[in-house]
């Protein structure tokens, strides 16, 4: 077996090259996650006008239509397509006054050029059922895989922000 005495020397030059590798693996990552932003971008902003029109079935339609499809909404589970539809037509109701804002732009964050996650905060307001009105924080991530019929979220991860 081989050893090799790592000097400062040797260790600088290590870590250099790891840190270049890991820059150019940034710097070519750059023009597929903007490509992916500019398809995913519109589906999102559509997302949110359907959820302020409180349109279900739209909202839904950047979702994938897959039973693998997975909603944590704290520790609640939701899984199937048909599943998180049921729980979006609910929070949109006739009678819920369930309203969301963006907070801040999404974040996003190239996994391979077919996987992205999208992080996002959103405040909410909303009645009670005691009739008292509240107000919420939400954290939110979303996986987005591009398949056949273009990008869709695939997993979605909300949980209430405790401050």
């Amino acid at each position: 077996m081989i050893q090799i005495r790592m000097t400062p020397v040797l260790r600088l030059l290590a870590t250099l090259l790891v840190s270049g590798a890991v820059a150019s693996a940034a710097v070519a990552q750059q023009p597929a996650l903007a490509a992916a932003k500019a398809d995913i971008e519109p589906m999102f902003a559509a997302m949110l006008t359907a959820a302020h029109a409180r349109d279900a079935e739209r909202h839904m339609a950047a979702y994938a239509q897959d039973p693998a499809l997975v909603f944590i909404y704290n520790e609640a589970k939701f899984s199937g397509y048909d599943a998180v539809l049921a729980m979006t037509r609910q929070a949109f109701s006739p009678g819920s006054d369930l309203a969301f804002q963006l907070q801040g732009e999404p974040q996003y964050q190239l996994l391979t050029p077919d996987w992205v996650m999208q992080t996002f905060f959103l405040t909410s307001t909303f009645t009670s059922p005691k009739g008292q009105a509240m107000k919420g924080r939400l954290s939110v991530s979303n996986l987005w895989h591009k398949r056949a019929e273009g990008w869709r979220i695939v997993y979605t991860h909300e949980s209430n922000v405790v401050r």
